[in-house]
């Protein structure tokens, strides 16, 4: 029986731990000098005083409207 107990606190513990690593996966900011994202893919750009808006890279591999971005992140769609 104390077995049972302990293998159900150890489940609810590792749910717990990756239901925190999903949501902080899912709203990392992805720095620009670790990764750029795809070309002509629309993404949340965010700026070293906090302001964010939307860009995407062009073809020559620049973000558009000559932006300089420090962090981004896709926009994901459901």
């Amino acid at each position: 029986e104390m077995g049972r107990y302990r293998m159900q606190v150890f489940a609810e513990k590792l749910s717990e731990i990756s239901f925190k690593n999903g949501v902080e996966f899912a709203t990392r900011w992805i720095p620009v000098e670790e990764e750029l994202p795809e070309k002509l893919v629309q993404v949340i750009v965010k700026f070293e005083d906090g302001w964010c808006t939307c860009t995407w890279i062009t073809e020559d591999g620049d973000f558009a409207f000559n932006v300089k971005p420090t962090y981004w992140r896709p926009i994901e769609l459901k």
